[in-house]
């Protein structure tokens, strides 16, 4: 688990200009369309909420031109991640436009960055799972202790979810209306959001040992001894 003011989300708070007092829903490792709800989604929370903000992040590299066309559609005035920090696109803009300053959407065009970026979070959706690719890792921006939802198609991380649900510590949204719902009930009871992120940050940290409980166990089957250096 990691704290969210490591060096890395510090360094990226500066560089997108993200106050410690915003507060900042991230889409994490999303697919298509997920961009598109996710977008008709912070236009709905906006209007009641015009001070949220929104870092997506896609999954694959080569959807990062196509999402940052989505968002110029949309007229969110929008920063991507690998321009410099004073180069903010606003829809229908130019970069570096200074009106383009108050850009409340970072699109994150990088690869590597998910891990650090979870932590600038008061809110996360785990993308992969309003679409049929079996769902992505909700246990990173769990250990930030952030409250975390995704949609149906988990899959490939059942077993995950199941710990994280049993504990009522994330939330499956089985529709684009349940996603939109869940988010605004954590907007307006932030105090519940913030208890649902602590249970999730308690679920990593009981199982973060979880490895090498394993490998021990495992050892103890081999036959012969067994040095470190092997396991």
């Amino acid at each position: 688990f990691r704290d969210r003011h490591n060096p890395q989300t510090t360094a990226l708070r500066r560089l997108w200009q993200i106050e410690e007092s915003d507060c900042v829903l991230v889409a994490g490792s999303t697919h298509a369309p997920e961009e598109e709800i996710v977008l008709r989604i912070f236009a709905h929370l906006s209007e009641k909420w015009p001070g949220l903000k929104l870092v997506l992040v896609p999954r694959n590299a080569e959807r990062f031109n196509a999402v940052a066309e989505l968002l110029d559609r949309s007229r969110n005035k929008f920063r991507r991640a690998s321009a410099s920090p004073a180069c903010v696109t606003p829809g229908g803009g130019s970069p570096g436009d200074d009106a383009a300053d108050d850009a409340r959407v970072i699109l994150v065009d990088t690869v590597g960055q998910l891990r650090d970026v979870w932590g600038l979070g008061q809110m996360a959706f785990v993308g992969g799972s309003l679409c049929r690719e079996g769902g992505h890792n909700m246990i990173e921006p769990a250990s930030y202790g952030i409250p975390v939802c995704f949609g149906p198609d988990i899959g490939t991380f059942q077993a995950v979810v199941d710990i994280f649900l049993a504990a009522n510590a994330a939330v499956r949204t089985d529709s684009a209306d349940a996603l939109r719902n869940t988010l605004e009930r954590w907007l307006q009871f932030p105090f519940e959001a913030a208890e649902m992120g602590a249970r999730a940050r308690l679920v990593v940290e009981q199982h973060s040992c979880s490895v090498p409980t394993t490998l021990r166990r495992i050892t103890a089957l081999l036959p012969g001894p067994v040095h470190k250096t092997e396991i």
